[in-house]
């Protein structure tokens, strides 16, 4: 089994996609963090099966969006377009 630290270097970015929602309370405007998508964090990072192994028994990680093969690998373009909704959207 590898070292933590060892895979830990093949993690380049963690993501969770917040937006800024602006509520009115009691007269009083009120900013709070919202999840866009619950439950979904997005990884960047080199695969590899020791790494998907100490991911997956993480608490709470319940699963990976997959296909037959595995993980499933979300582009550049894909994850641009689901921030730029977020910052685009109207709260």
């Amino acid at each position: 089994m590898c070292e933590i630290n060892e895979l830990g270097d093949k993690i380049r970015d963690v993501e969770v996609v917040i937006d800024e929602i602006i509520e009115y309370k009691g007269g009083k405007k009120r900013k709070r963090q919202k999840k866009v998508l619950p439950s979904y964090v997005f990884v960047n990072m080199i695969y590899d099966k020791d790494l998907m192994y100490e991911i997956s028994n993480i608490e709470g990680v319940l699963n990976f969006v997959s296909n037959s093969r595995g993980p499933t690998s979300i582009g550049d373009n894909e994850i641009s377009r689901i921030i730029s909704r977020v910052n685009g959207a109207v709260s």
